[in-house]
């Protein structure tokens, strides 16, 4: 057996192998068009399953579409979950994969993918300021700090908590009525927060 032949052999099978992967990376999900379902069972598959290779795909699929369509609250809210993504456990569970093949974001390697998720929180916190959807900004800052953390930039995780509390104040200020969303052991946001804080020993 030739040494050409071989290595034609191997390619094929590298390839097989790799489509094999492909088709039953969503094995056991079930298929949507609707772009915000897509975002939701994406972060399932991430955040609960360790299925990053189709939650990718998923979040892709759904930002194309919010492209497509001009929806542009849809499009930061798919900038934001592809930063989750990207800070996510299940990503670095699958760091050999994602150093020899890359993100579906050519531009993010896996060693930067913590700048990359700064960089898609920042296009969706400009997108929602456009769309005056403050509402959204206190969530945008908690995970720009949380990414900052994991990059080992205390002093900007401690300056987005900050930011974070202030974008909680002033939408509660303007909207007394509206439920806030207070993690899970905490009486208010602010205690949350501060509770952050003196984990990763802010001043």
């Amino acid at each position: 057996m030739n040494q050409m032949f071989v290595r034609r052999l191997r390619l094929v099978v590298a390839l097989s192998a790799l489509a094999l992967l492909t088709a039953c990376a969503a094995a056991g999900v079930m298929t949507t068009t609707d772009p915000a379902k897509k975002l939701t069972d994406a972060l399932d598959l991430f955040d609960h399953l360790d299925r990053p290779l189709p939650a990718e795909r998923f979040i892709i699929e759904a930002r194309d579409a919010y492209l497509a369509s001009g929806d542009r609250v849809g499009l930061a809210e798919s900038y934001r979950i592809y930063a989750l993504f990207l800070r996510s456990v299940a990503v670095g569970e699958f760091a050999d994969h994602y150093r020899s093949s890359g993100f579906m974001d050519a531009s993010i390697t896996y060693e930067k993918r913590y700048s990359g998720a700064l960089t898609y929180l920042s296009r969706a916190e400009h997108l929602y300021l456009e769309a005056h959807r403050s509402d959204m900004l206190s969530n945008i800052y908690f995970h720009m700090a949380m990414v900052s953390q994991l990059n080992g930039n205390l002093a900007d995780a401690c300056a987005f908590l900050d930011r974070s509390v202030r974008a909680n104040a002033d939408y509660s200020a303007g909207h007394p009525a509206a439920p806030v969303e207070v993690p899970q052991g905490y009486s208010s946001f602010r205690e949350a927060i501060d509770a952050r804080k003196k984990t990763i020993s802010c001043p």
